[in-house]
Order: structure tokens, then C-alpha cells, then sequence
């Protein structure tokens, strides 16, 4: 709970044990097809399948490319299919241990986060576990065309961890792994523009907490 991120990955028992949870709880979504969405997206998608296909396939509307429109931007999850399905062949198992890895990466970085909070362990434990099994992360592990929220997820997760390590580690910008993360984020679901407020808000948090510089401004926080 010292907020380390230096820390050996074996003396991280609670943030490997909610990846391990996650893991073993959506292994069996391995052996499911596609559903859904699924089909006019990935297995009936002209484009998805046509090696000339990728730039009109990320440049235009999210399901342009399956008759529809969305109205939504949403370039990586298209992306990730069409790389998974040239890997896979096309058969559904490799998408869905893409989506199983992401949600485990997500519940270890929830483990993270709550360890740099100062949370105790066994309440910090419970909580990652929680994470990793909540019901209502079933349909976007589970189902491949929830990818969006899978990745929205992870990389909104792994911006905030970044930037807190940097925060702890007294250095006013994180470098430009975290704004990657949230243009990675931001380019999976636009829902990930409310982040910034969550970072902000952890911000707040930490230089009205922090016992060693006091308060921080309001101007270098939004920086």
C-alpha cells in the first residue's frame, strides 16, 4: 500500500491473483463463436477481410463498413480485428483471448491503482477480485463487439496509473506514455473524454493528502 510501482510483480499478490481471477472465469468464452454484432462486423465485413480495405475501414464511420451508421469514431477495436483476424484465420478463438488478456490487464491494473491509493490489502484484495468478476463486465469479456469497452477500459486504467506514478515520483508532466493511453482510449469509446476529470479529480485528491509539499494549484494540476 506505499504506492511503489517499482515493486516486484511477485510481491504484487493481490493485483496478480485478480488477473488470475479474471482469467480463469472468462477462459470458457475461448470455445464461444461469433454472436451478434459479430457477424456483419467481423465475419460478413468486406472491408474487414479486404487486405486494400484497412484505410477506409478506420477512417469512416464505425459501421460504415456493415451498412449502418453510428455516428461513432472508433478506428483501434477495428483495427484490432482486422490484425486478430489475419492472426486467427478468422476463427473466433484468438478474438476472444484478446478480449479475456485485456480484461485481466484492466482488473491488474485496478489492483495497481488501489495499491498506490494506500488501501489496505484485504479490502484492496476484495475490491480487485470484485472488479474482475462484477456481472456487468460479462458482455463486453464475453462478446467480442464489446471490445470497445474493453479497450476504453484498459487504456483509460493504465493512463491514470502513469500518471499517478509520475505525480508520486514528483514530476509535473508524465511523459507521453499517459497521453498516448488516453489517445488509445479516446480512439476505442468516445465516453473516455470523461477521464480527464477522473485524472483531475485524483489530482485534487493527492495535493490535499500529500504529506510532503502541501497543496498543489489548480494551474498545474490541469496541466
Amino acid at each position: 500500500g506505499n504506492g511503489n510501482f517499482t515493486l516486484p510483480l511477485a510481491s504484487r499478490a493481490r493485483e496478480v491473483l485478480a488477473a488470475l481471477a479474471a482469467l480463469l472465469l472468462y477462459l470458457p468464452s475461448l470455445g464461444h463463436g461469433f454472436v451478434r454484432d459479430d457477424v456483419p462486423l467481423i465475419v460478413e465485413n468486406a472491408l474487414m477481410r479486404s487486405p486494400g480495405g484497412l484505410w477506409r475501414l478506420l477512417s469512416g464511420d464505425f459501421l460504415a463498413s456493415t451498412g449502418f451508421t453510428s455516428g461513432l469514431w472508433r478506428p483501434l477495436p477495428l483495427l484490432s480485428f482486422w490484425i486478430e483476424g489475419r492472426l486467427g484465420g478468422w476463427e473466433p478463438g484468438l478474438f476472444h483471448g484478446t478480449s479475456v488478456l485485456l480484461h485481466a490487464g484492466s482488473a491488474l491494473l485496478v489492483g495497481l491503482l488501489l495499491a498506490q491509493a494506500g488501501i489496505p490489502r484485504a479490502p484492496a484484495t476484495l475490491a480487485a477480485l470484485w472488479f474482475a468478476a462484477m456481472p456487468a463486465h460479462v458482455e463486453p469479456a464475453a462478446w467480442i463487439s464489446g471490445r470497445t469497452d474493453l479497450l476504453c477500459g484498459f487504456f483509460a486504467l493504465l493512463c491514470l496509473c502513469l500518471d499517478r506514478r509520475a505525480r508520486q515520483a514528483g514530476r509535473a508532466w508524465p511523459g507521453w506514455t499517459a497521453p498516448a493511453a488516453f489517445a488509445a482510449a479516446l480512439l476505442s469509446k468516445e465516453s473516455a473524454a470523461g477521464w480527464a476529470g477522473v485524472i483531475l479529480l485524483a489530482e485534487w485528491v493527492r495535493s490535499r493528502t500529500t504529506s510532503t509539499g502541501g497543496s498543489v494549484g489548480w494551474r498545474p494540476s490541469w496541466r
